[in-house]
């Protein structure tokens, strides 16, 4: 007399579950199924389109739109964070002892990151928005850090695609 069944779904994709049952006079009734789809495959992170920038690598405004691709159809949504990291004297410090001429401005604040100079974003582990944009007016002047990750339908939250950005002119 079972009525309880346990298995394990071993890889990614489409698994089925068929029961039958049997009455005290020994019939069977038909067969039931049901189908079910296993995905722990994250999506691949978006990739982010920054804005113009001046010859010292600040935004052209404080005022700014960001946008980024949706990498994948199966996307339900965006986990983002705009993180303040310092001001632009702490800018200044990590840029005079990380970027060189063959440095960009980018890998610079990667370094940084790396040796614990600036600490890794940190985003929300839900979906913030279903849009593929993100829009500030008039930020304060510093550097933040950008991050956007992508949820797909079965909610795997892929790795995060984040930019340093620099601001100079609040009004």
């Amino acid at each position: 007399d079972e009525r309880n069944v346990t298995g394990k779904t071993t890889e990614d994709g489409s698994w089925f579950f068929a029961v039958k049952a049997r009455d005290e006079a020994g019939n069977w009734s038909e067969t039931a199924r049901i189908e079910f789809v296993r995905d722990t495959t994250p999506p691949e992170k978006p990739v982010l389109e920054l804005p113009g920038m001046d010859e010292k690598g600040f935004f052209l405004s404080n005022t700014f739109s960001l946008k980024w691709s949706r990498p994948e159809p199966d996307i339900s949504g965006y986990s983002y964070s705009l993180e303040y990291l310092g001001s632009l004297d702490f800018a200044e410090k990590i840029l005079d002892d990380y970027l060189s001429d063959e440095t960009s401005y980018q890998a610079a604040f990667n370094q940084a990151v790396k040796e614990g100079r600036i600490k890794e974003p940190v985003l929300p582990s839900r979906i913030i928005s279903t849009l593929d944009n993100y829009s500030v007016w008039n930020i304060d002047n510093g550097l933040y850090a950008f991050s956007v990750a992508a949820i797909d339908s079965a909610g795997n939250i892929g790795l995060a695609e984040t930019k340093y950005l620099l601001f100079n002119k609040y009004i």
